[in-house]
């Protein structure tokens, strides 16, 4: 700063895999799915939201609704916890050099 003050700053990219995804990621569902319940937050493919699936619904300023593909739904997310979706599972991701 001009002061000589210094400031940590810190990008959450918790659930982008490689920090360089633009569109929205996460999500709030409206309706259940499988062992998902409504209200659940859950994440999505980045490409998943679009102008096309767009629901013309006007909840308000900062919130748009869109109608997602099953297999753009990657998991639920409960505070820490995620909740694989029935008939999935997650694994770790390994890279071999």
């Amino acid at each position: 700063m001009e002061d000589g003050s210094k400031i940590e700053l810190y990008v959450d990219n918790t659930y982008s895999w490689d920090s360089r995804i633009t569109n929205h990621t996460q999500g709030v569902l409206l309706t259940d799915y499988k062992n998902l319940k409504a209200g659940t937050n859950v994440l999505l493919h980045h490409n998943s939201v679009t102008d096309d699936n767009k629901l013309d619904i006007e909840f308000d300023i900062h919130t748009e609704i869109h109608a997602v593909d099953e297999h753009f739904l990657y998991f639920g997310i409960d505070g820490e916890e995620l909740i694989c979706i029935d008939g999935f599972m997650l694994a770790e991701r390994v890279i071999l050099s």
